[in-house]
């Protein structure tokens, strides 16, 4: 459990948060870009902590197919991909009040989303966190769907409700992670459209499934509420294009919720190749997804608990 905030660093995050949207939006897009590349640099130095985790991350998924010069390289890239999103965020907004947002986002089979919404049933989109996953509710947002996004709300209220507002600037709806599931059941049996992110580590309330070819506790919730109400799940991801905000936006075909009478069954297989769509979009752009989170965390012989891996122990001597 994490320790609560006291109001003076709640303000200071906020305060601090807000003058770097403010610079940042006074600035043109490409020397935000590169102003968030050397901040990008400057963290992946003193931020040891979350750089062994990629570290460790990395070598899990890839294993001696990269050298160490490579897991840096990576590693870096990530860590500035991750600036380059808040300066994304910033600047959005505008872009879609200008008129101009689809200069910037290349949308690639839109086919599937349209024979998806055929069947009248609405539709669950899932995405990770790979390029710019707040893109999808934006885009299809923007684009007219009544679309609703899971969310956790963050540990920072003033922070929350500044995220909150940047994320329903087309028309999406955050829906709260707590009671969120039955809201967005709601949603769906009125023909509307649910999100959400699947590929963090979801401890002991997980379906283990394979990710870069190890068990990783997974939502089930997802599978769970496509075959409760027949929404078909369509798969989507953004990949960042060159160094500036410009997007490909590509949707997989739909994964459609059919029941083989082995409910537990059921939900494992459809959970298990949501992810490994997951994983083919990290294969193709994996500077761009976030190794700072401990994805597999959550170990299935432990039943729900979880520990630091002897790997993290050793990666905790930077290598």
């Amino acid at each position: 459990m994490s320790r609560k905030k006291s109001g003076v660093t709640i303000l200071i995050e906020y305060v601090s948060a807000r003058a770097f949207g403010w610079v940042m939006g006074a600035l043109p897009i490409w020397l935000g870009m590169q102003l968030a590349a050397v901040l990008g640099t400057i963290v992946f130095c003193v931020d040891r902590r979350h750089r062994l985790v990629a570290y460790d991350n990395l070598r899990r998924a890839f294993g001696d197919t990269l050298s160490r010069r490579e897991i840096r390289r990576i590693t870096l890239r990530n860590y500035i991909h991750m600036l380059r999103m808040a300066v994304d965020m910033i600047h959005l907004p505008r872009l879609h009040r200008a008129g101009r947002l689809w200069r910037h986002i290349e949308m690639k089979n839109m086919k599937y989303v349209e024979e998806a919404v055929k069947v009248g049933k609405g539709g669950i989109f899932v995405t990770g966190h790979v390029g710019n996953w707040e893109l999808i509710g934006w885009v299809f947002a923007a684009v007219g769907y009544n679309f609703n996004s899971l969310a956790r709300p963050l540990d920072n209220p003033l922070l929350d409700e500044y995220m909150r507002r940047l994320r329903e600037g087309t028309g999406q709806k955050i829906v709260r992670k707590e009671g969120g599931i039955r809201t967005l059941a709601r949603v769906l049996r009125e023909g509307g459209y649910a999100a959400f992110l699947i590929d963090q580590d979801a401890r002991g309330k997980g379906v283990f499934v394979e990710f870069f070819g190890r068990e990783a506790s997974t939502t089930p919730a997802v599978a769970a509420l496509a075959l409760r109400t027949g929404a078909p799940i369509i798969t989507g991801f953004s990949k960042r294009v060159g160094g500036g905000l410009r997007y490909e936006l590509t949707v997989t075909p739909p994964i459609w919720p059919e029941s083989r009478g082995d409910r537990a069954e059921d939900i494992k297989r459809i959970t298990s190749e949501m992810t490994r769509r997951v994983e083919s979009a990290v294969r193709a752009c994996p500077e761009q997804w976030m190794w700072l989170h401990r994805r597999w965390k959550t170990r299935p012989a432990e039943k729900g608990k979880s520990q630091e891996s002897p790997k993290e122990k050793e990666a905790r001597s930077e290598r």
